[in-house]
């Protein structure tokens, strides 16, 4: 979509994770999971290209390809969304456009940045995600991480994986009064990620 083009089906990751694109929805067929797309939904669409991620497409790449030419990107984690960007940008070329975008992100980043409180510079800043009865704390290789860290703010080293690349860790109710955090940013999914919050707020 930030390349300007609208896809014509997509299979996301969660049901719930393309919420935040409803004006677009309407226009792109939902077909199914991302681990298991729905190919026989797929093939009426006559894509002209199938563009998805190795980890998930390789396993039916044979037979995405007998619906349309096939690309398949290396997925790299999480914090290697810049190059997934420009892999897609490149493999639909719009690659001078993909130039425009990430003009507009650095600026962006660049007008956070001069507006930023001084005092947010000495705060650590989380990101943390309630779903399916469980809580997950974004590190700095996830998506929301890696632009914190992009704005220049500190993010908790708490429960850091082995793994760099490995971009949540997951938390408890024993392990979450320890989280060295200032400042909390809470994602919830749906109304029992909501009430678990509750009640871990409640304790």
């Amino acid at each position: 979509i930030a390349l300007d083009l609208l896809p014509v089906g997509t299979a996301p990751y969660g049901e719930g994770a393309l919420s935040y694109l409803s004006d677009y929805r309407a226009q792109t067929e939902l077909l199914g999971l991302s681990e298991q797309p729905n190919l026989e939904k797929m093939l009426p669409l006559n894509p002209d290209v199938i563009i998805g991620q190795d980890y998930i497409g390789e396993s039916i790449f044979g037979q995405l390809s007998q619906i349309a030419p096939t690309a398949l990107g290396k997925w790299e984690g999480y914090s290697a969304w810049r190059k997934y960007f420009d892999f897609v940008a490149r493999i639909v070329d719009r690659e001078d456009k993909a130039k425009t975008v990430w003009a507009d992100y650095t600026r962006h980043i660049d007008s956070f940045k001069s507006v930023m409180p001084p005092h947010l510079a000495n705060q650590i800043v989380t990101s943390l995600y309630v779903y399916s009865g469980a809580m997950t704390m974004d590190t700095e290789a996830s998506f929301a991480g890696s632009i914190l860290a992009d704005i220049g703010l500190r993010q908790s080293n708490f429960g850091s994986p082995d793994d760099p690349n490995e971009s949540r860790v997951s938390l408890s109710e024993e392990t979450l009064p320890n989280l060295d955090a200032d400042i909390l940013f809470i994602n919830v999914y749906d109304a029992e990620s909501e009430s678990l919050l509750a009640e871990w707020e409640r304790k």
